[in-house]
C-alpha cells in the first residue's frame, strides 16, 4: 500500500493488474473447462518457492497429514 496523496510507483501499480489477469484468465478456464487456459507456464522453484511442500492429488497431499485426516 502507499501513503494518502503519494504517487505509486510502476510496480505499486503493476502487481496488482498482474494478479488480477491472472485470477480473470484462471476463472475464465474454470468457467469455460479449458485446461489450456489454465496451464500456467511459471517457475515454481527457487526463492520464495523452495522448501515449500508440494500438493498432489489424493491421499498423498501433504494437507491430509496437516488436518490428521
Amino acid at each position: 500500500m502507499h501513503e494518502t496523496g503519494r504517487i505509486p510507483n510502476a510496480a505499486n501499480i503493476a502487481d496488482p493488474f498482474a494478479i488480477h489477469d491472472v485470477l480473470v484468465r484462471h476463472s475464465r478456464g474454470v468457467d469455460r473447462g479449458v485446461s489450456t487456459i489454465l496451464v500456467e507456464t511459471y517457475v515454481w522453484q527457487g526463492p520464495p518457492f523452495e522448501g515449500l511442500a508440494r500438493g498432489t492429488r489424493g491421499v498423498d497431499d501433504p494437507l491430509y497429514g496437516h488436518l490428521g485426516a
